[in-house]
């Protein structure tokens, strides 16, 4: 691996000495009202980038008939949903603490999911804040195994990695193909991965998501078909700062034909399930990514 340059160095500790020092200013005033502050920034900043076009090219595709001042009020939602996330996610430990407030519906389904000795898929979206899921599945004693996006800085992927690790207490994995093999073996014996699946994935296959064929992670799916294991689905929606309710349904795991066959129609079952949740809360989705061909939107 190349070693990064003097002055790739300097970047580094200065992007950690600003994170871990906004990482203070949070813990000062709180985490709620650190949220109500990270989403007021991000409403005012984020429509200069330009992932702010892409959210409305997305939201126009996806909603033809929406009139433009409902998409303009999704996209600057979705800027506060997405900085709130942000401040939050700095002080990660603060969720499982007395100013948060982390419902779970479905539970009882997990849990009797784990009485049964066998392994589970989970997977979720960018929806609400995505990086609460694991703090009450670690509150009600749940081993979970998550995979992560790897982060250019190294300082602050460390950081980031230790206070994930509280509530990913069966390990994280970073993305790539040995990672994969360490998974399929984790959830072979027993044990429960978390993993994000509604963003593009270019070596995946093509599912329709909003009417649109979308490259899709088939991961997820051929791991429950291979290992035998059944799959749930969980989404974050936002109550408030620092508040929410996760949600949890189980996905019919096709096993009826070919195993291709049978994991293309179970990665379209996941992106109609990941559908269904956006169209009920569509300014707490996270429209700015390119989750269709470039020629697509």
């Amino acid at each position: 691996m190349k070693q990064p340059s003097f002055l790739q160095r300097c970047q580094y500790a200065l992007e950690y000495c600003g994170a871990r020092a906004l990482e203070g200013l949070i813990r000062l005033v709180g985490i709620r009202r650190g949220a109500v502050a990270g989403a007021f920034f991000w409403r005012h900043l984020a429509p200069f980038a330009r992932q702010h076009r892409q959210a409305h090219a997305n939201l126009k595709a996806a909603y033809p008939d929406m009139p433009e001042d409902e998409r303009v009020r999704i996209v600057s939602a979705m800027w506060d949903n997405l900085g709130a996330t942000f401040a939050e996610a700095i002080v990660l430990d603060q969720l499982a603490g007395p100013e948060a407030d982390i419902q779970v519906n479905g539970l009882d389904m997990l849990q009797a999911q784990r009485q049964t000795g066998k392994g589970l898929v989970m997977v979720s979206l960018h929806a609400g804040n995505f990086e609460a899921l694991g703090v009450p599945l670690a509150q009600n004693g749940l081993a979970v195994a998550g995979m992560y996006q790897k982060i250019r800085n190294p300082l602050v992927e460390a950081h980031v990695l230790t206070a994930r690790e509280r509530f990913y207490t069966a390990g994280l994995f970073a993305k790539g193909a040995a990672s994969l093999r360490q998974v399929m073996v984790h959830v072979r014996h027993g044990g429960i991965v978390a993993i994000l699946a509604d963003q593009r994935t270019m070596a995946g296959i093509s599912v329709p998501f909003f009417g649109r064929p979308a490259p899709s992670n088939p991961f997820p799916a051929m791991l429950a078909r291979r290992l035998d294991v059944p799959i749930i689905a969980a989404r974050c929606r936002r109550l408030g700062p620092a508040r929410f309710a996760i949600d949890l349904e189980a996905v019919d795991v096709a096993r009826d034909g070919s195993v291709d066959a049978d994991v293309e129609e179970t990665t379209a079952r996941i992106q109609a399930r990941f559908e269904a949740w956006i169209r009920e809360c569509p300014e707490q989705w996270m429209w700015g990514h390119r989750r269709w061909s470039p020629d697509k939107a």
